[in-house]
């Protein structure tokens, strides 16, 4: 069983070593090809990446910013 295992774990590290080195391959190529620095940005896409960045969200309102409270009134 022992033997199993460490045959699984060895081609898993085979298969992972190979599809890096594909990736490699491919991303030096691709520089070579455009001479820009390749970054990978997972999920995005070129005209994404090159949109400007999203506002920035309004800033909290602490209690220096806060209304005072109400003025108490006794009751009758």
């Amino acid at each position: 069983m022992f033997a199993t295992f460490t045959a699984w774990i060895r081609g898993t590290a085979a298969y992972l070593a190979l599809l890096g080195g594909f990736a490699c391959i491919f991303s030096l190529y691709r520089h070579l090809e455009t001479q820009t620095p390749v970054r990978i940005r997972w999920g995005t896409t070129p005209e994404k990446a090159a949109s400007p960045p999203p506002a920035a969200p309004a800033p909290a309102i602490t209690k220096a910013d806060a209304p005072p409270p109400p003025p108490r009134q006794e009751p009758a």
